[in-house]
């Protein structure tokens, strides 16, 4: 039987020093995320490594905001510049509907179909020029094992650099709940996923890529699909899209001759920052495609500090990352790879995390007392002999 595994915190929390207070701050997930309350105000400022890189970089202001809701269509609440959207369908027998639909912030809407004939989440932009993307970790119970599978929904005009537009999708695009065809008549699951949005593939990104960024969580179980009953079957689709409207995370260029940033740098007040990194070679040396967490200068200042200190009791804070790197499909055991990193006081950064070549990441940034999340899709190519062909899509969000 599948473990229905939440959003909101790490299957093992890190063995490091000052884990008690972490432990308390693992719920700031549900509060606001990357925001972190309180405890991340916008007051902080850029270590000495991290400015180094930021002059010309985007840098976006991560003040704290939190909502959340739940109901029984698609509602909305928001706090400062927060929104987080819910839909859900839940019926029994004759009772209840279908589907449900909720608009996803700048990009398009995103509705939920559960019917004994048809299970699938469905994303349908504004536009089919830009190209649009809707990642998803699915995790579902197969003959007892706990699989998950990266799934991308991609609706575009333009499939790569060379299209004349006549090679891309229809209107919308989806992607299907059911394990099997006819459906199964009783299935559960949930998927983590990221939507998002840039310029088709036939053009250069430049400094376009303004479109905010959202997470979604989404949960499914039905039963009694094959039975002939209508008063016993049964479904519950919840989806929950969050979006922070006034930042986006993440970096995108189509051709090395794009001008778009190859760096962006994102202030996390009193928690430091996190730069994304995503380049091809320059001057013969190798790609980077990295994102790279740097502690605030207090923080830093603190641990050097207690290093120094004599005492053996004495512990500054905490910094580090707990990262779930979700690639290609099959067994959890194999697809999800954990990663923990503990802050290195000589380089003034915690070692970065490697973006997949095509696939997800779920990120914890312990700092300040408290716990950052982002949730990442990452999509590049850098070794084509054509470099109009090389390319790097990588998104991020809250969750």
């Amino acid at each position: 039987m599948m473990h229905h595994r939440c959003t909101d915190h790490p299957r093992r929390r890190p063995a490091a020093p000052g884990l008690v207070a972490l432990v308390l701050a693992v719920l700031l997930p549900l509060l606001g995320g990357l925001g972190g309350g309180a405890a991340a105000g916008a007051d902080g400022t850029l270590s000495p490594a991290a400015q180094a890189h930021a002059s010309s970089e985007a840098t976006t202001d991560a003040t704290s905001a939190a909502s959340a809701t739940d109901g029984a269509s698609a509602r909305t609440a928001a706090r400062r510049d927060l929104r987080t959207s819910t839909l859900l369908v839940r019926w029994r027998g004759n009772r209840g509907e279908r589907q449900d639909s909720v608009t996803v912030p700048g990009i398009g809407v995103l509705t939920a179909v559960c019917r004994p004939n048809n299970t699938i989440l469905r994303l349908r932009p504004y536009h089919r020029s830009p190209e649009t993307q809707m990642w998803l970790a699915k995790h579902q119970d197969k003959r007892g094992k706990d699989t998950v599978a990266v799934k991308t929904v991609r609706i575009y005009r333009y499939a790569t650099a060379d299209d004349d537009g006549t090679g891309g999708t229809g209107k919308q695009s989806h992607e299907g709940l059911n394990r099997a065809t006819p459906v199964e008549g009783r299935s559960s699951g949930f998927a983590h996923g990221v939507i998002s949005q840039r310029r088709g593939r036939q053009a250069a990104v430049g400094r376009s890529n303004t479109l905010p960024v959202s997470s979604l969580y989404l949960e499914w179980y039905w039963e009694g699909f094959r039975r002939k009953d209508v008063k016993r079957q049964y479904c519950r689709v919840k989806a929950t899209v969050t979006t922070r409207t006034d930042e986006a995370l993440g970096l995108s260029w189509h051709g090395e001759d794009d001008g778009a940033p190859r760096r962006q740098v994102v202030d996390l007040g009193a928690a430091g920052s996190v730069r994304f990194t995503c380049r091809e070679s320059v001057d013969g040396s190798d790609p980077v495609q990295e994102v790279t967490f740097y502690p605030s200068e207090e923080t830093a200042a603190a641990i050097s500090e207690a290093l120094a200190d004599e005492d053996p009791d004495t512990d500054g804070p905490w910094v580090g990352t707990y990262v779930e790197r979700i690639e290609a499909e099959g067994d959890v055991r194999d697809h999800v790879v954990v990663e923990e990193a503990e802050y290195d006081p000589v380089a003034g950064l915690v070692p970065p995390v490697q973006l997949p070549e095509n696939g997800m990441l779920r990120i914890w940034y312990y700092a300040d007392g408290a716990v950052r999340t982002l949730i990442v899709s990452s999509y590049w190519i850098v070794n084509d002999t054509d470099p109009a062909l090389n390319l790097c899509e990588v998104a991020a969000a809250r969750f």
